[in-house]
């Protein structure tokens, strides 16, 4: 494929206009989440799908949220890139647009707004996400090992297989959008959808060539460097098998790879010049900062921390610790996805599952302005913080220690004489 020819085949993909409607739907209305599990609402998401190219085929409007495939796609995108946040108001929670963020984003021509929808995915978004009812095999494994098996398999790659492809069915109605393979589903099944065959296309040849052999999925996305997936082959069961295709020397030269470049360095030379001129949606945070989190208990108890983008997660955790006036006695750990026991976690040192918060620095995190992350201290207790990422101090010198630069409220007792 030509360089003209991945330029109009990316031009004539809806996903980009889709994705707009689907922002621009959440900036002109009052979109309120539900109040359990903070999805958008059954008759917001029936509206949002008659507005889409990709439109699933609905009877009402009660289905929920998980199950309109590309709204809960475009949900998690938004989230992970900055263009939503949750507005968390007294008594509901709000979904509402970054109106600076979508305003950059509309800026982009049809092949920028492609390929920062495609970085988000590969490398920001935390892809256990996408598997909407958190069941079924490890999403992120899935679609490292459907890739791996797709570019395998080309150019052979429309032969039925039904065992094969049930055997990556999420990935497969999750990921359509992006113009690399359709899909047609079993007739007879009642409860869920089962893929019965798949057809790629030339863009979807290009691009898994592409990502398999220049951006493997499990040195790029952030969420998996972090847990250390690209040292292992696969996970069996509750056990995991150590990779013997690549070398230490392999592996290092490959992180090296990430810690040095744009993802999209790899597709400069597909284009004519000119058509990536807005090529970085996202900022760089390779150099070394001051981040400002705001940690907060309740709404009327919080503490702003700033503290180097040097320090680890151990780190924070003990500044948290000073912060609210409580001892260093128990456990903890923090949830990169924002939500308690949901997506990665970083653990406390002292526990035996890796990874542990002391060997994780907090810009490996590759945190953007706005991010949350939920910090769960004692198991027992449960004391739960959530921290917002308020500010990246850049051009400046790292703190050698954190500082408290606000707060509000009392902090409760950590112990309370519950006798009185």
């Amino acid at each position: 494929m030509n360089k003209e020819e991945l330029k109009i085949e990316i031009e004539n993909l809806q996903i980009q206009d889709d994705f707009s409607d689907f922002i621009n739907y959440i900036s002109t209305n009052n979109v309120k989440l539900t109040a359990q599990a903070n999805h958008i609402g059954p008759k917001d998401c029936f509206a949002i799908n008659n507005l889409l190219y990709h439109k699933q085929a609905v009877k009402h409007n009660k289905l929920k949220h998980p199950k309109y495939h590309a709204i809960w796609l475009f949900f998690q995108l938004g989230l992970t890139s900055g263009l939503l946040e949750i507005d968390d108001q007294k008594s509901s929670n709000y979904l509402k647009v970054n109106e600076e963020k979508f305003s950059y984003f509309m800026s982009f021509n049809k092949v920028e707004k492609y390929l920062m929808l495609l970085e988000t995915l590969w490398v920001k978004c935390c892809l256990e996400n996408l598997n909407p009812d958190g069941r079924g095999p490890d999403f992120q494994e899935n679609l490292n090992d459907f890739f791996e098996s797709l570019e395998e398999s080309l150019p052979n790659k429309n032969e039925p297989n039904n065992l094969f492809y049930s055997h990556y069915n999420d990935v497969i109605i999750q990921l359509p959008f992006f113009g690399w393979w359709d899909y047609s589903l079993k007739k007879d099944t009642t409860y869920y959808d089962i893929v019965e065959e798949v057809d790629i296309s030339l863009l979807g040849e290009f691009f898994i060539k592409k990502l398999k052999a220049e951006r493997p999925l499990l040195f790029w996305n952030k969420h998996s460097r972090i847990n250390k997936s690209y040292l292992f082959e696969t996970t069996f069961m509750m056990f995991q098998y150590e990779r013997t295709d690549l070398s230490e020397e392999d592996i290092n030269k490959l992180l090296d790879r990430v810690s040095k470049e744009s993802f999209l360095d790899v597709f400069t030379d597909n284009f004519e010049e000119g058509i990536l001129d807005k090529k970085n949606f996202y900022s760089s945070n390779t150099q070394d900062n001051n981040y400002i989190f705001k940690v907060a208990l309740t709404k009327k108890i919080w503490r702003k921390i700033k503290i180097s983008s040097l320090a680890t997660f151990e780190d924070l955790h003990i500044a948290i610790m000073q912060a609210f006036n409580f001892d260093n006695d128990h456990l903890y750990a923090f949830f990169l996805s924002g939500t308690v026991y949901k997506g990665d976690s970083l653990k406390d040192p002292r526990r035996e599952e890796a990874p542990f918060a002391d060997e994780v620095e907090i810009k490996e995190a590759d945190l953007q302005n706005g991010d949350k992350i939920a910090y769960l201290f004692d198991y027992i207790a449960g004391w739960q913080f959530l921290l917002k990422l308020e500010e990246i101090e850049t051009n400046t010198t790292p703190l050698s220690k954190p500082q408290i630069v606000d707060t509000k409220g009392e902090a409760p007792e950590q112990y309370p004489d519950w006798e009185e």
